[in-house]
């Protein structure tokens, strides 16, 4: 039975976990959402990230690189979540805090200990007491991949990287790809594929495409023992099927799965077998039930499990060395044998997508939903307005509500009627309207009223988001001739030194000294030369934390609602004001925009800007 958690109630299980069984993170799971744990009020602006279960490590990085002391009430939520090795399902607002917490609480997650001895590799046994506390002294701990962070762009995957290069501060350069690497596609192939044969990471953070290239088509990394994964903007990273889908569309979507979708098929056949099929399976043959002596690990050797509870504790060594004297033949691998976790995280994933990701797909079983805004909502602190150019791009004007639209056209109706013609052939207000004609998203007329807008707000960190079909190259040539700064997002990155594993500080210093441009990903490096505005596609800035950006520009109609969430989201991150201008090319586009808010419900502000071309 799902178990769905309120922020108001994880607050109030925290403080009495704290006071009752303050190491013992994993029975959050096992209290019950009653009606007096959400009545009760818990304070949260006094508790810090160590006692929710960060490292010592983790806690001191956060307050030195980024001068945070407490944790937002969404990250309190998540972490003990994440710790206890349950599915977990995150949905909150844009700029909540969610993948920075998720990253901190994977980077403090400790990964059972797994110890190899030299008689496993010479494939021979102690004769003697002494031989054996020999070869006991002599054992060696293996490294293994453990975590793994799915991004849907190389932009979020390099985020991540920067956030934990930060957050392992302390840790020396030459030991950073032990415990964190990056795999993207604009990297380095060949030194990437060196990187982690040579020293496997605890943590890997890679876009679907590159990771299907190490994980399926070339296997250089090992998933025997994989503990977590965890998929951020995970409603990107599968196609959901929708109430009134196409035949058309379905063949395409069975026929060309995303990369995401066939590498978590094949992740979860290798490392969770029973779970495939989801739970709405029929009826099948014992000879397709999933087999015990199921093969976890490389090496086609019989693994025993271990509870999820378990991990570098003295009673997890006591239970192994239980184990071992009753069946001396049979290896006990901790952490091949434990449960893997899959974490879906994303601010617009709806219950549709869970369920089908749940019951159909079997991506998730038994999960922790963490709902906290319930229903997909912008910030409070960001302000929309949305601009429609009308009359052939002469005038531009604030958008109306649907009602408001509704009533002047009926008015328009009635005053042809009154004059005596035909009005049968107008229709509703959204059929008439979708006959006005459009101008192109890179029209003159509209990159003249963004660079306007540009003026008249005083943009200093600014967005400019665009349709994929629209090329950013030929907007930035045009918004430089109209004297805006402007420069596309992937043009300050240098994807194969962020990648590379070893660039430090101090790698980058050099760099710079001898004039070369190969600044591993940081926000600063966004706005370098004092760039105002960064431009990109709808997709490509999804996730995104930038900070300093006050203004979010859209130019056209988004590609779906959801969308437009995740691009006014870039601004307003942990509650800063910032403004979200959407400019639409005609009046066609108005009906759908006015629905859009109005699902969301947001009020567009009016704006005090009349102008006229002449």
């Amino acid at each position: 039975m799902l178990q769905r958690i309120s922020r108001l109630a994880i607050s109030v299980r925290l403080a009495r976990m704290q006071s009752t069984q303050p190491n013992s993170i994993e029975a959050l799971t096992q209290l019950d959402a009653s009606s007096e744990d959400q009545t009760q009020f818990i304070q949260m602006s006094n508790m810090s990230f160590e006692a929710i279960g960060a490292s010592p490590r983790i806690s001191a990085n956060l307050l030195s690189g980024f001068s945070i002391t407490h944790p937002t009430e969404t990250q309190a939520a998540l972490f003990p979540a994440v710790l206890s090795h349950r599915d977990l399902v995150l949905k909150d607002v844009t700029g909540s805090g969610k993948s920075f917490g998720l990253l901190a609480a994977i980077l403090s997650k400790k990964a059972p200990l797994v110890l190899q001895t030299p008689s496993l590799d010479l494939g021979k046994k102690a004769s003697t007491p002494g031989e054996e506390q020999e070869l006991a002294q002599r054992a060696k701990r293996i490294r293994y991949v453990a975590n793994i962070i799915m991004a849907p762009t190389p932009e979020l995957a390099l985020q991540y990287f920067e956030w934990a290069q930060v957050l392992l501060k302390g840790i020396h350069s030459s030991d950073l790809p032990k415990h964190v690497q990056v795999l993207v596609p604009q990297g380095h192939y060949k030194t990437q594929h060196d990187l982690l044969t040579s020293s496997p990471p605890n943590l890997i953070i890679g876009t679907p495409r590159r990771l299907q290239d190490v994980i399926m088509n070339e296997p250089i990394v090992d998933i025997s023992r994989l503990q977590t994964i965890i998929l951020d903007e995970a409603d990107v990273l599968a196609r959901i099927p929708t109430r009134f889908e196409s035949n058309k569309k379905k063949l395409n979507r069975v026929n060309h799965p995303l990369y995401s979708e066939v590498l978590m098929e094949y992740i979860l056949q290798n490392r969770r077998p029973e779970s495939i099929g989801g739970t709405l399976k029929t009826q099948k043959s014992d000879t397709d039930k999933p087999n015990d002596n199921f093969n976890f690990n490389r090496f086609n050797k019989k693994v025993t499990s271990l509870p999820a509870s378990l991990n570098r504790t003295k009673e997890a060594h006591a239970v192994l060395r239980r184990r071992k004297e009753t069946n001396p033949n049979q290896i006990v691998d901790p952490a091949a044998g434990r449960r893997l976790q899959v974490v879906l995280c994303s601010a617009t994933m709806n219950n549709h997508s869970r369920k089908e990701l749940e019951r159909m797909r079997g991506w998730i079983v038994d999960p922790v939903i963490m709902d906290v805004n319930g229903t997909h909502s912008s910030p409070s602190s960001i302000d929309h307005v949305c601009v429609i150019v009308t009359h052939e791009g002469r005038k531009w004007r604030n958008i109306q509500s649907k009602e408001e639209q509704i009533k002047e056209h009926e008015a328009f109706k009635t005053s042809l009627q009154e004059k005596g013609k035909d009005t049968s052939r107008l229709g509703p207000v959204w059929t008439y309207k979708s006959l006005f004609p459009a101008l192109e998203d890179d029209d003159p007329i509209v990159m003249g009223l963004v660079a306007h807008f540009c003026q008249v707000e005083n943009v200093k960190r600014g967005i400019l988001f665009l349709n994929s079909n629209i090329s950013c190259a030929k907007v930035v040539d045009q918004l430089r001739t109209l004297g805006v700064k402007a420069a596309r997002i992937t043009e300050d990155i240098d994807f194969r030194a962020a990648s590379s594993g070893t660039m430090t500080e101090a790698d980058l210093k050099a760099q710079q000294e001898k004039g070369l441009k190969t600044e591993a990903f940081k926000s600063k490096v966004f706005f370098q030369n004092d760039q105002e505005l960064m431009v990109t596609s709808e997709h490509n800035a999804r996730g995104l934390d930038l900070p300093d950006v006050s203004h979010v520009f859209l130019v056209g109609p988004p590609s779906s609602p959801a969308s437009y969430l995740h691009m006014s989201g870039r601004v307003g991150r942990f509650g800063k004001p910032g403004k979200a201008i959407s400019i639409l090319g005609g009046e066609r586009y108005e009906v759908k925009a006015a629905e859009m808010y109005e699902l969301f419900k947001i009020k567009p502000k009016e704006y005090d800007l009349v102008m006229e071309r002449k």
